[in-house]
């Protein structure tokens, strides 16, 4: 996808195996649009949103991604979220703030 479409947001994208991870933040106009837009890819088998709403800053000022690739660990952290485990969306969230870059 060409970030370029969407100027107004930022964030990250993990993808593993089958599943893919994004983390978006902008205006709530732009997210509803981009969202809209991946609701309608008819290659997407589900879409779960674990959380939404404000936040004080963004964590992820450029958008980038970060990993692609074969990675048991990730993607039993993301089975989980997705299978509604307990405990399991909150590691996802906390997985993806890993990804966040760091102040110097």
């Amino acid at each position: 996808m060409d970030r370029d479409i969407w100027p107004g947001v930022t964030g990250m994208m993990v993808r593993a195996d089958d599943w893919q991870v994004e983390w978006l933040e902008g205006g709530q106009d732009d997210i509803a649009a981009l969202r809209a837009q991946t609701m309608a890819d008819p290659g997407l088998a589900e879409v779960i949103t674990l959380a939404e709403g404000a936040m004080p800053a963004r964590q992820f000022g450029r958008w980038s991604l970060v990993y692609e690739g074969r990675a048991v660990g990730i993607e039993q952290i993301i089975a989980r979220a997705a299978a509604g485990a307990a405990g399991g969306r909150e590691g996802l969230l906390a997985m993806l703030s890993e990804f966040s870059p760091k102040p110097n």
